[in-house]
Order: C-alpha cells, then sequence, then structure tokens
C-alpha cells in the first residue's frame, strides 16, 4: 500500500528532575509552551525494612507526543554489567524461533501466504549475493532491513555489502540493533554505538532504526523506559527521525508497553506453523514477521520476512504516473536513481524539477510519484 511520507519532527525530550525529599509541586513549562502543574507524592520512610538503594530522583520525559515519567534505578540496575557478545552475535526474532523449527518452508512468491514484502538479515545471511537480491526483487521483496550492530562491542561486517547489493537491487534499506541495555546509561551507549556505525556507512537521517528489543536483559521491569531512552537519544542527539521497536507478540503490552513506546512504531514478529494471506496478524502495528522459512533457488538457508501494513520499509511495487496537470508545490519526494541512491528535497515550484547535484549526479523527478 502506499504510504504518505511523514516528515517527522520530534521535539527535544522535556526532563524535569527535583529532589523527592524536598518539594512536591513542580511548576514547568513545556516545548510546546504551555504551563504544566506536576503534583509529586512525598517519600515516606517509616517502613523499617531495609529497601535497594534509590536513585531519589523523578525523570519525565516527552516521548511520541506523550509525557512519561521514569522509574528510579535501583543500585542494583545501575550497576548491571554489560551483555558479552560474541561469534556471529544474536539473531533478529530468536525468541520466536525457538520451538518453531516444524514452520511450514515455503518458496518466494507463493501466493497462498501472507504478503511478502521485506526481508530482514544480519551476518548469518552473508553468502546472500547481488543474484539473490535480485531476484527477491524481481519477486515483490521491495524492503531489506540490515543488522549494523549489538550492544556495544559487535558490528556486523557485512553490512556495507549488503546495503550496497540491496540498493542495487532498488530495495529500501533500514537497519536495526539487536539491544541489551539494563539501564539507562546502557540505553545511550548502545544508541551511540548503532548511530557511529550508521553514519560511517553513509545512512542518513530518514533512515528507518530498529530497536530489536528481545533479548532476555530486558526483562528487568525497565526495559519499556531503556527502549525510550535509546529512542530519544537517536532522534535528540544523533538526529535519525524514524525510529520503531521490534519485538515479539507475545512480549507487546506484557514485557513491554507499546501504547508508551507508541502503537505506531511497533513491528511485531509472531510464527503461525502455516502461515496464510487469510490468517492474518497484528494488521494494526507496522508490519509482521511471520515466517523464518522462505526460501529462495541457490541459496542454502532460509529467510526471515515480513509483511509492511504501513509502507515504511519498502518502496512501492508499481510507480504511479502522476498526471501533468497536477500541481506539486510543496511536496515531499524520495527520489532514486537505477543504482539504488537515495536523495530527498522538496519540490517547490512545478511537478517537474531538478534536485540539487548530489555524488556529480543530478536526479529529476520525472513526473513520478516514489512515495506518496
Amino acid at each position: 500500500m502506499n504510504k504518505k511520507v511523514i516528515n517527522t519532527i520530534v521535539s527535544a525530550a522535556f526532563v524535569v528532575t527535583v529532589s523527592t525529599a524536598m518539594i512536591t509541586t513542580v511548576h514547568a513549562e513545556s516545548t510546546e509552551g504551555s504551563s504544566q502543574i506536576m503534583n509529586l507524592p512525598q517519600s515516606s520512610n517509616r517502613s523499617s525494612t531495609p529497601r535497594p538503594e534509590m536513585d531519589k530522583s523523578v525523570e519525565t520525559v516527552i516521548y511520541n507526543g506523550q509525557r512519561i515519567e521514569m522509574k528510579p534505578e535501583s543500585d542494583d540496575i545501575k550497576n548491571a554489567k554489560p551483555v558479552t557478545v560474541s561469534g556471529n552475535g544474536a539473531e533478529m526474532g530468536q525468541q520466536n524461533k525457538k520451538g518453531r523449527a516444524q514452520c511450514e518452508v515455503f518458496e518466494l512468491g507463493d501466493t497462498r501466504r501472507p504478503s511478502q514484502d521485506f526481508i530482514d538479515i544480519s551476518a548469518y545471511q552473508s553468502m546472500l549475493d547481488q543474484a539473490d537480491f535480485n531476484y527477491m526483487k524481481s519477486k515483490g521483496i521491495t524492503g531489506v532491513v540490515v543488522k549494523l550492530t549489538e550492544g556495544t562491542s559487535w558490528r556486523n561486517q557485512y553490512a556495507r555489502q549488503q546495503i550496497a547489493m540491496a540498493r542495487q537491487a532498488g530495495m529500501k534499506v533500514s537497519t536495526y540493533h539487536f539491544s541489551h541495555f539494563q539501564n539507562k546509561a546502557q540505553a545511550e551507549a548502545e544508541a551511540d554505538y548503532y548511530a557511529k556505525y550508521a553514519r560511517e556507512l553513509g545512512l542518513g537521517n530518514n533512515t528507518l532504526m530498529v530497536n530489536d528489543a528481545e533479548s532476555d536483559a530486558l526483562k528487568n521491569g525497565y526495559g519499556t523506559q531503556n527502549s525510550i531512552y535509546f529512542a530519544l537519544r537517536l532522534i535528540n542527539h544523533h538526529h535519525f527521525d524514524n525510529v520503531l521497536h521490534y519485538m515479539p507478540g507475545s512480549w507487546c503490552n506484557n514485557i513491554l508497553n507499546a501504547n508508551q513506546l507508541g502503537n505506531d512504531s511497533i513491528w511485531l514478529a509472531g510464527y503461525p506453523y502455516s502461515p496464510s494471506k487469510n490468517n492474518l496478524w497484528y494488521t494494526n502495528r507496522e508490519a509482521w514477521q511471520f515466517s523464518s522459512m522462505m526460501r529462495i533457488p541457490n541459496y542454502n538457508g532460509t529467510l526471515d520476512v515480513n509483511t509492511d501494513y504501513t509502507g515504511r520499509f519498502t518502496y512501492p511495487k508499481t510507480q504511479q504516473q502522476l498526471p501533468k496537470e497536477t500541481p506539486l508545490q510543496n511536496t515531499y519526494f524520495e527520489v532514486w536513481n537505477a543504482n539504488g541512491n537515495t536523495f530527498n528535497d522538496r519540490f517547490m515550484q512545478s511537478w517537474r524539477q531538478s534536485t540539487k547535484s548530489m555524488a556529480g549526479h543530478v536526479y529529476e523527478a520525472r513526473g513520478y510519484i516514489i512515495t506518496s
């Protein structure tokens, strides 16, 4: 389906920190200029039962238009040791793949299955070559999500070539980071690590950046707020304006709070034993990873495959010709050439206008709606 291009505007995180031992009413002005009164309960230390030492401050942030009060961290949480990553790292969907070895294997293009719109890959799929990407594009796969990083010590050494091959095939490229953060400091450190590699790979601000939130480390009761810290770090500090959260369907509103993370910012995984186009799951979310058992010719292995409900992960399967008489003033386009290079610009005067030069080339809209 076509998706309107949203030029996301995210205000900086609004943070209020007060000592709970001091004042109980805080007068604050939001980033939108409206005054807010927040009543904070006074702490009570009447109980003689020892409690874990807590951070004595209350922090409030603005995320996805919501004011969210963050839970203070105990010393155990603040001092948690980072998870060690080794080998090829973790693979997206590992929580769902447990006990799903008997799910039906099917070929890309099987029309009995849910729409096969995009794949997600990591170092485990390093054997995919250009012919494989070209074949998948010819069969309707128009997007790929490439794993870049995990924790603060692992990088996908194949990411650059995987991105290049996907672009050469004409696919939209998104990325993901496998998260292990257990507290705010780790969440922000992992976001920094992820963003640094993304910039080294030449990825722009509009790249879809995904928090792969399925590690057992996120089950400590702070998974939601640390995912928010992770996203805000990418948005406010690194200026990536398109952040989503991936999780197993069973975690949604159980382990992680989808309402706080943003109901329009969720990609869910759930594997039916026999996925069918007549039995779609999670249609109220952005996308659904419905199988890890899709095959393509001449590739020794299976692939994760996803249905894109809203168009955030994919290019339209067909381009729509725009009538020449239709004015396009102030219309936002995403334009790419045959080599998959992308460039964003706002066309201010007419239905056809060249963009700026980039890397010695000039790109044109040519009357097509590329993303609409």
